[in-house]
């Protein structure tokens, strides 16, 4: 074919080339031949309206008309070129060989010849994939061999197809296929697929036709999960840290935090958490079965367990049984909640006295706590300060050595205590016995410093026994250091002995002694400890007489002294002199000069209420008398009582009564006789709540508590009470008393009372702890209980336990708490009220009236108030405006001119309240001038009339009629009217009059029952006389004004000499029975004296604004 192709496009431009198939020409006119066959070939690639070839025709011969199915193919122009007259390549492709042939006649009609047309394919054209791309979706659980793809049969996959009009076949293969894809025009599964592994795939489809042309396109393979997995944690074990003995308020988080997922990334099932077992609690833990986080529910006891295992445990929500497990370690961290402890607990140790040993012993202790909460530190609690140790390693030493002796405690026992950081004391202690060893450190101490003997000289023999010197050493009984041997100081110049042993004094020989004479001689007492070099020695004076007074005084006295005389004080006096005198007690002496035995300390009742003293008086050395002598201390008030306690805390019964024993408060005075009889008495105002047997002490219940409030209840009470003695003077003390409801629960609780609803409480329980623990100062507070207890048989009271811890989680003893709670009670009292809102919304909660039916209760209640409101409002108004017009029909009514002119106001009734503020106090009618704030008076009341209007001395009227002088003249009645006139214009302004002084009707009537004056007085207007008018009385039931002349009247009662009265201020004087009216509108506050009761009274400053 290649070669038929190179000699076509070589000879006429891709035409083949044709014969006479019965003629042997080529290129030959063809109409020369009858019915010759000439064959063409083309190949499919040839475009239309290419020449392929001509006929030479010749002689004029020409291509007259075609017939034939393959006439269509050309063209036959007149020149004779052959035209390609349509498409037969692709995608046409109207390739054919051995078809119909054309039948061309020549313009010669006898000339004919036929055409044969040959159509060969080129392929020029590689294959065609339909799709850009392509895209499957499979689940990862399709077996191995599923065909996923099938092209021309799946949808969206297509077979390819060939753009040459050659019919050579097409296959397309999978190349890249991971080892899991292969497939002649499939897609087939030769291996699993997992989508946690590879959720999509690339593959590269390779289409090739059987020409050798080829096309690529890859396929995008999506893997969908499906659950075909278990969940699974992040990691395979979480710890968590909390401390020991609290609960936690919220969620704590575990490190790392606990996750756990869905394998199935494209489903992510929900998950959910939970211990071992699916519970949500287990061995004091709460894990979130949401988030799982976890919360400690219980406390736990590092001590018991620091750490322990659990298993966690998480599951697909929608399918329970594809779970998971992680490990959880629980470590719990400790906090100084144990007190250190000694093991052991008792030393018994033994060192020699007095001496400095740096190293006693070593005491130890143990406290369960880790870490800063174990380091322990020792200290001595009985400070001796003779000891001291070392507060880390526990070592004893000595301090003082001088304070170890044997013979003043020959055992001495040390305390220690042993305390952690925060100050925590151990709750027992370590007790240390030291025994103390004897050394030879004391003097054998004679029991008299002189020693007289007195030997009757009929016994003086040889070898007589005078008398025994005695000495005592402190040191160890029974050893060389207190057995104490006896010697003469100097034998040879006595003529007596001493036993060694005994001391007894011996007559050595009869023939020295000189019974006239008195002999003085030393006894010294030693002791004999195993080395002579400590040997202690000590001496006594020994005096014997032979010859001695015989009248030797010997007596019993009797004396008293007071206790707190400064020594030297005279007690009394031995009644025999000497030369010198020995007491036997070191707390008196004798005065050598009087004779008067003399305190030589202080005396103390309480410490020694008695002593003995023998008393040996010497003359000449020689005894001339011996006194006991017994002296009784007098007590004096020098002691107040002193109380059991600093102070009490006392809890009163629930429900309370009248009358109930609270306790006994009982005060002891050391003092004797009325000196320590005690009286009580209670400091409080409060005597109904609590009262005090002034006798036996004894605090009760007062009659308020027979039916107390809740306030009563929910309050605490703080008063003293005082002890004082019957002594002159007498001493007292004072101890303060708390008295509640607060209760000791146990060890570390309290109980106490809330004026709060129970639901109240438990919705705001941890708001409440930490409001209390805010009053108090404590860390941590916890409201254990709630207690409901009902009193008064209907009220009802709730009863808390409180406890609380500090900033080292330690519990607060329940007396600390007991006081910080009655020390703060205010502020919880603040708390619990602002909380009283929630009650009350529980209670409106609880109630059985609506929203709705309250808002009409309030709305009825204010159109109620409001309807009150305008009543009020017109009817004042409606009264004024009647008053208007009773003075208008008053002034126009046919009457005598001058009864127009009378108005009765009652003040009483037309005045506002405030204005009658006046003290009431009897005043006689002389005194009064005008009355009335307003600065109105009684208008021409001074005329009477008759017929013929001529003016009469003023007369009054009977009892039957007004109290009211009348005479008339013409000129009175125009001043009349045109005063009414201004007094109108006046009234109608009475609104805004900003203050008016009113006269009560009491005082009113004491001022009428007064004799009426006798006097006219006259009004001076601008200085002349308006009138005279004597003062009008007042009537019971109504006050009467004077019409205003001038621009304002103010009255002035009885000016006193320092009031002042220039010329802007109008004042009435009627000091001598005128009335003077001064232009002004201000009242001055002045003193009025009152003449019956002799006191001076304010009349109040008002100002009268018209």
């Amino acid at each position: 074919m290649l070669f038929f192709l190179l000699l076509l496009g070589f000879a006429v431009g891709h035409v083949t080339g044709f014969e006479c198939v019965s003629g042997d020409f080529i290129n030959s006119d063809p109409c020369t031949c009858t019915g010759v066959r000439i064959s063409i070939s083309v190949n499919d690639s040839v475009a239309k309206g290419t020449t392929v070839t001509f006929f030479n025709f010749t002689d004029g011969s020409y291509a007259w008309y075609m017939t034939g199915s393959m006439c269509g193919y050309w063209n036959v122009t007149d020149d004779g070129q052959v035209v390609l007259a349509m498409d037969i390549g692709p995608p046409t492709c109207y390739s054919q060989k051995g078809g119909d042939d054309c039948h061309i006649f020549c313009n010669n009609p006898d000339k004919t010849f036929l055409v044969s047309t040959e159509v060969d394919t080129v392929d020029l054209y590689p294959p065609v994939f339909l799709n850009d791309s392509y895209e499957v979706n499979v689940t990862e659980d399709k077996g191995v061999g599923t065909e996923i793809v099938q092209f021309g049969v799946t949808p969206g996959f297509p077979m390819p197809e060939n753009k040459d009009c050659s019919e050579s076949w097409l296959n397309v293969k999978i190349e890249n296929g991971y080892g899991i894809f292969n497939g002649i025009n499939t897609v087939k599964l030769v291996n699993e697929l997992d989508y946690e592994s590879n959720e999509q795939y690339l593959l590269t489809a390779i289409v090739t036709s059987g020409s050798g042309g080829s096309a690529s396109r890859v396929i995008t393979v999506n893997v969908d999960d499906v659950d075909d997995n278990d969940p699974t944690f992040d990691v395979g074990g979480y710890s968590l840290d909390f401390l020991e003995e609290r609960t936690s308020d919220g969620w704590l988080t575990t490190s790392p935090p606990v996750h756990c997922f869905d394998q199935d990334v494209g489903i992510n099932a929900t998950i959910m958490y939970a211990f071992a077992g699916n519970i949500t609690t287990n061995r004091g833990l709460r894990i979130s079965n949401t988030t799982g986080r976890i919360s400690v529910v219980e406390r736990f006891d590092r001590e018991t367990n620091n750490t322990f295992k659990m298993d966690i445990l998480c599951y697909q929500e929608d399918d329970a049984r594809k779970t998971a497990e992680a490990s959880l370690v629980v470590n719990i961290l400790d906090i100084n909640d144990h007190l250190p402890e000694f093991a052991p607990e008792h030393y018994n140790v033994t060192i020699l006295e007095h001496q400095p040993i740096p190293y006693v012993t070593s005491v130890s202790a143990t406290d369960k706590d880790l870490g800063n909460n174990s380091v322990i530190e020792f200290e001595i609690l009985n400070d001796t300060k003779v000891f001291v140790i070392d507060k880390t390693s526990g070592i004893l030493g000595v301090r003082n050595s001088s304070a170890l002796d044997r013979e003043v405690m020959d055992e001495m026992t040390v305390l220690i205590i042993a305390k952690d950081l925060d100050g925590n004391i151990s709750t027992s202690t370590a007790t240390i016995t030291i025994r103390l060893l004897d050394q030879n450190d004391n003097t054998p101490a004679f029991t008299q410093d002189r020693y007289v003997f007195r030997v009757p000289a009929a016994t003086v023999n040889e070898g007589a026994e005078i008398g025994t010197v005695t000495a005592h050493d402190a040191d160890e009984k029974g050893t060389g250091n207190s057995n104490v041997s006896y010697s003469l100081h100097s034998p040879g110049n006595t003529p007596f002995s001493v036993d060694s042993i005994s001391g007894n004094i011996s007559i050595l020989s009869e023939e020295p002694l000189k019974l006239s004479e008195t002999y003085s001689f030393l006894v010294t007492a030693c002791d004999n400890p195993s080395t002579d070099n400590n040997r202690r020695c000590n001496f006594a004076t020994v005096i014997v007489l032979f010859n001695w007074n015989s009248s030797l005084v010997e007596e019993t006295l009797h004396m008293t002294v007071k206790e707190n005389v400064p020594v030297g004080t005279f007690v009394g006096q031995i009644p025999v002199r000497g030369d010198y005198y020995i007491c036997s007690s070191d707390a008196f002496y004798v005065d050598k000069s009087s004779q008067m035995l003399t305190t030589n300390t202080e005396m103390d009742r309480e410490v020694n209420a008695t002593f003995e003293c023998d008393v040996h008086v010497f003359m000449y050395d020689q005894v001339v008398g011996n006194f006991s002598v017994y002296i009784t201390v007098i007590d004096e008030n020098d002691n107040a009582p002193v109380f059991e306690t600093n102070e009490y805390f006392l809890t009163m019964k629930f429900p309370p009564q009248e009358d109930s024993l609270l306790t006994s408060i009982l005060a002891t005075d050391e003092d004797n006789g009325d000196n320590g009889n005690v009286s009580y008495w209670l400091h409080s105002t409060s005597s109904h709540l609590f009262t005090l047997n002034a006798g036996t002490g004894n605090l009760t219940t007062g009659r308020e508590w027979s039916s107390p409030s809740t306030a009563r209840i929910l309050s605490v009470y703080q008063f003293l009470v005082t002890s004082r003695d019957h002594g002159n003077p007498p001493l007292s003390s004072a101890v303060p008393v708390f008295v509640s409801f607060i209760k000791i629960k146990n060890s570390t609780a309290v109980t106490i009372p809330c004026p709060l609803l129970l639901d109240t409480l438990r919705k705001y329980t941890s708001h409440i702890e930490r409001g209390i623990a805010a009053a108090t100062g404590f860390v941590d507070v916890v409201i254990s209980d709630f207690e409901e207890k009902l009193f008064n048989g209907k009220e009802s009271v709730v009863f808390i336990n409180v406890s609380a811890r500090d900033e080292n989680q330690s519990s607060i003893e329940s007396t600390i708490l007991q006081r910080a709670t009655f020390d703060y009670w205010s502020g919880i009292e603040d708390l619990f009220h602002s909380y009283m809102s929630a009650n009350i919304q529980v209670m409106r909660d609880n109630s059985d009236m609506s929203t709705a039916v309250i808002a009409l209760i309030v709305l009825a209640c204010a159109i109620f108030v409001g309807s009150v409101i305008a009543i009020v409002v017109v009817c004042k108004q409606w009264q004024s405006h009647l008053r208007e017009n009773r003075l208008y029909d008053s002034l126009r009514r046919p009457s005598t001119m001058y009864d127009s002119q009378e108005m009765r106001l009652d003040f009483g009734t037309e005045l506002p309240s405030r204005f009658s503020s006046f003290r009431q106090s009897p005043r006689k009618e002389s005194d009064i001038t005008m009355e009335g704030s307003f600065g109105l008076g009684y208008v021409n009341t001074g005329y009477n009339d008759d017929d013929q209007d001529n003016p009469k001395s003023p007369t009054w009227s009977t009892s039957e009629t007004p109290r009211v002088p009348r005479w008339t003249t013409t000129d009175s009645l125009k001043d009349a009217i045109e005063s009414l006139d201004e007094l109108t214009t006046r009234l109608n302004a009475e609104d805004s009059i900003s203050r008016v002084t009113s006269l009560s009707l009491e005082r009113r009537s004491q001022r009428s029952a007064k004799s009426e004056p006798t006097t006219p007085r006259q009004v001076v207007i601008d200085g002349s006389v308006a009138a005279s008018s004597p003062v009008r009385p007042m009537s019971d039931k109504h006050n009467y004004v004077n019409t205003r002349i001038g621009p304002a009247v103010t009255t002035n009662h009885m000016l006193q000499e320092n009031d002042s009265t220039d010329a802007s201020n109008t004042i009435l004087n009627d000091k001598d029975g005128y009335i003077t009216v001064i232009p002004d509108s201000s009242i001055a506050v002045k003193e009025i004296e009152d003449e019956s009761l002799q006191t001076n009274e304010t009349v109040y400053e008002e100002s009268t604004a018209f």
